[in-house]
């Protein structure tokens, strides 16, 4: 009786002591992640300052004083290039059931619109036509303006990826009196 007693014992002291080992290398693990998403950020951050401050010149150095349409995507590219490296920072340091999330009042046209914008280099290159139909009426919705935009890029580069013919487009909007 005493040496089953003996050996319950033993056994959930190898236990305790399995998951201790365990617990304490995967703190190892997640520290290690942080320190790599913080170094990494940091190794984009650099090289996107650059390519930011050449668009700002090149933009004033422009002969006709107008700006070319491919700086001005090249600004708006590393521009949410930039905002997608400071949230991975972010997320690297912030416990998950922290994240916030805006909840702001958006137009959903000018988000399409803004996407729409921001890929035209994509669909020209595709030949493809892209068409937004915008509401009669303001569509509006509460979300984060980022993610809601990521939203809308991800399925037209999804429309333009798969598509084994000329791609066409259509995003159209249809507010509902749900209140």
């Amino acid at each position: 009786m005493s040496g089953a007693s003996v050996l319950i014992l033993f056994s959930i002291c190898a236990l305790f002591v399995f998951a201790a080992y365990y617990l304490i290398k995967q703190q190892k693990i997640s520290e290690e992640n942080r320190q790599f998403f913080n170094h990494m950020t940091h190794e984009f951050s650099t090289p996107l300052t650059n390519i930011q401050l050449a668009t700002k010149m090149m933009q004033r150095k422009s002969t006709n004083g107008a700006h070319s349409p491919y700086l001005d995507i090249i600004e708006t590219q590393s521009n949410q290039l930039r905002y997608q490296v400071e949230n991975v920072l972010h997320l690297a340091t912030m416990e998950k059931e922290n994240l916030k999330i805006n909840r702001d009042l958006l137009d959903l046209n000018e988000l399409a619109r803004e996407a729409v914008d921001s890929m035209q280099l994509q669909i020209e290159e595709k030949q493809a036509s892209v068409h937004i139909h915008p509401a009669k009426q303001p569509c509006q919705i509460r979300g984060d303006k980022f993610h809601l935009r990521n939203v809308f890029r991800n399925l037209i580069d999804n429309a333009l990826k798969y598509c084994s013919n000329t791609p066409k487009v259509e995003i159209g909007f249809y507010p509902t009196d749900q209140g």
